[in-house]
């Protein structure tokens, strides 16, 4: 395989491009094109206001996920 183990009881695969990643890749664009067609007639304000609480957003639910995986540890 491209950069992977060839012993598959040691290092199991790690689930990507499975059925899951798949559906999640789909929901993921399905997202985004709603926000964009949400959004096209957005100003310039209101479009840095908008950007500004979605990566405040995003950084609060990324370090919400890094602390439940060194939690889970």
């Amino acid at each position: 395989m491209f950069f992977s183990p060839t012993d598959y009881e040691k290092y199991p695969p790690c689930g990507m491009f499975t059925i899951p990643h798949l559906i999640l890749f789909v929901i993921c664009v399905s997202i985004i094109v709603v926000a964009v067609y949400l959004t096209r007639k957005i100003d310039k304000g209101n479009l840095k206001k908008t950007t500004k609480v979605i990566a405040i957003i995003l950084v609060i639910l990324e370090m919400a996920y890094i602390g439940t995986c060194i939690r889970s540890q």
